[in-house]
């Protein structure tokens, strides 16, 4: 399973990903890198969870799963204090964006209206990035 979530395209690689994130909570990331060795965007990783916190980005999704609404709880870098939260799908089509401010705060979000299913919710502050699994049911 893990070949086809890493190695095919098309169907089968998303199928592969979504049941493996769903199963055993695994993250699949087709993010661009960078030869930035400041860059943190390697959510998903400790080393990159690790450096975010290092610099002073967290994001938290509660409750997760989520039925009527998601609190998210975030930190921003205090050279950063502006960022974006960006919902998207397992597709990696983005579905929502919101913008905040300050070095820490919350954003509560109405899922009446959203799918169920797993989706990806990342905080990005300039070149930094933080990302976690969200379920909506």
């Amino acid at each position: 399973m893990y070949n086809y979530a890493e190695n095919s395209t098309g169907g089968a690689r998303s199928t592969a990903q979504n049941i493996l994130t769903y199963a055993e909570n695994s993250h699949f990331c087709d993010c661009m890198h960078s030869d930035d060795s400041t860059n943190a965007k390697m959510g998903g990783t400790s080393l990159g969870n690790s450096l975010n916190r290092i610099y002073g980005l967290e994001i938290t999704a509660t409750p997760n799963p989520a039925r009527v609404y998601v609190a998210f709880n975030y930190q921003l870098p205090e050279s950063k204090p502006e960022g974006i939260i960006s919902i998207s799908d397992m597709a990696g089509k983005e579905i929502q964006r919101f913008a905040v401010s300050g070095k820490q705060g919350q954003y509560v979000w109405d899922t009446r209206e959203i799918k169920s299913g797993v989706y990806i919710c990342t905080l990005s502050a300039g070149k930094l990035v933080a990302s976690k699994k969200l379920i909506v049911k």
